[in-house]
């Protein structure tokens, strides 16, 4: 979208010459310096210096929100820090389904249905008297653990004076010591005052099955802890209804590792999954934009007998067009910029390249309108000013066309030399 300059009041925004050219009729700056500017100020709290302070102050104001608002508008339309290029995993049943994407996966909606997770080998041991005397005989015990590929021994040394809850529980502290990627756990039934070993492998698939055996001793015989109760298996999972896919974790990678999906149990319905720019976050990250907008159209309201009156305009010519009225952004009572950010998402969800072209693309409404804020923010300040002002009115001579031109004070200044 062109930005055309500003063609009425001092001068065309951005073609500021500070060397102009008075007409004869103008007279000699130098003389009756009284009818082209004002009078010295009597102290600082003279009118006239009030309001020229009114004027400072409302043209630094009117750039801190360009920049704000500038600032605002980079984050949605950079790569590195748009919510549109920073795609997540939405599902319709995060309980049982949840995912993580790069930048680098494509926005897709897919269904998936877990039909078996996968587990470790799980050894579990008798059920013995919680308080009875150990069934593992006083005496050194060695057990081999055999897991991930690797064998070790673990030994542990049984007193006559053990209980079944004593034993079990120097058993469980030298599987866990021997850091071969099993878990230990004593199952207490209170009522009951019964106790059992469960050892489970920390590693998922067919593939990682472990065992216990005696080496010295009879700990894994007398304690049961060498029968399987149950075997290591796979997770088994369908995308779209396609032929089931094993794999030996519930964690799965799918389109070239680019998603990631993790089941957490089995589903009898397929899952919905949604692969792309988190919408919400979109919504938010354009309405915070939005309300730098609102900001600095509200810094000209404030200090509208100050600054240029072209400003409020060309900030409406860029924000409020077809385009943005597409994506939900309207005038609200006060004339400021308002984002509908349902009506942003509903569009989102049924036309997201649309979205997406008008708040990333080069040539989109998002980047049009920062690219005027980039302008706000580097214009001089006198090009802010109004020089119809009354506080400034005095600083101005007209120029044979009768524009306003102006012309610096004359009083104040130190001339080195005239020659």
């Amino acid at each position: 979208m062109h930005i055309p300059p500003l063609s009425r009041g001092i001068h065309p925004l951005g073609t500021f010459d500070p060397i102009q050219p008075y007409s004869p009729h103008a007279g000699n700056p130098y003389r009756n310096r009284d009818k082209h500017t004002p009078n010295p100020p009597a102290g600082k709290n003279a009118p006239w210096s009030r309001q020229a302070k009114q004027a400072a102050t409302g043209a630094a104001a009117w750039l801190q929100a360009a920049m704000d608002a500038e600032a605002a508008f980079r984050l949605v339309t950079s790569p590195a820090t748009s919510a549109w290029e920073q795609p997540v995993v939405q599902t319709s049943d995060p309980d049982s389904v949840t995912g993580s994407a790069s930048y680098e996966a494509a926005a897709r909606l897919i269904s998936v249905q877990a039909e078996q997770l996968a587990v470790g080998q799980m050894n579990k041991g008798y059920t013995l008297p919680r308080d009875g005397s150990s069934i593992v005989e006083p005496g050194l015990h060695t057990l081999l653990l055999s897991a991930g590929g690797q064998s070790v021994e673990a030994s542990v040394m049984i007193s006559p004076s053990d209980t079944n809850a004593h034993a079990l529980a120097k058993i469980r502290s030298v599987i866990l010591s021997a850091d071969i990627g099993l878990t230990a756990e004593v199952e207490a039934d209170k009522q009951e005052r019964t106790v059992r070993l469960e050892i489970t492998g920390t590693l998922t698939g067919e593939g990682e099955r472990f065992s216990i055996a005696d080496h010295i001793g009879s700990a894994a015989a007398s304690s049961g802890i060498q029968n399987v109760a149950r075997e290591a298996g796979n997770a088994r999972f369908r995308i779209d209804g396609s032929p089931p896919v094993d794999a030996p974790s519930n964690t799965v990678s799918l389109y070239g590792g680019t998603v990631r999906l993790t089941f957490h149990q089995v589903t009898e319905e397929a899952v919905h999954v949604r692969i792309g720019p988190d919408l919400k976050a979109v919504a938010e990250q354009l309405e915070a934009a939005i309300l730098k907008l609102s900001a600095l159209a509200a810094v000209f309201d404030r200090y509208a007998g100050y600054l240029h009156d072209s400003l409020p305009g060309r900030l409406e010519a860029a924000v409020f067009t077809t385009e943005a009225a597409q994506l939900g952004i309207s005038k609200n009572e006060n004339g400021h910029a308002v984002l509908n950010t349902g009506l942003l998402m509903k569009l989102a969800e049924v036309s997201p390249e649309l979205v997406r072209f008008q708040m990333r693309d080069v040539t989109g409404w998002a980047e049009n309108v920062q690219k005027l804020l980039q302008q706000f923010r580097e214009l001089p300040v006198v090009e802010l000013l109004d020089p119809n002002a009354p506080a400034l009115s005095g600083y101005t001579l007209y120029r044979p066309g009768r524009e306003v031109h102006w012309q610096l004070p004359t009083y104040g200044l130190v001339v080195n030399d005239l020659s």
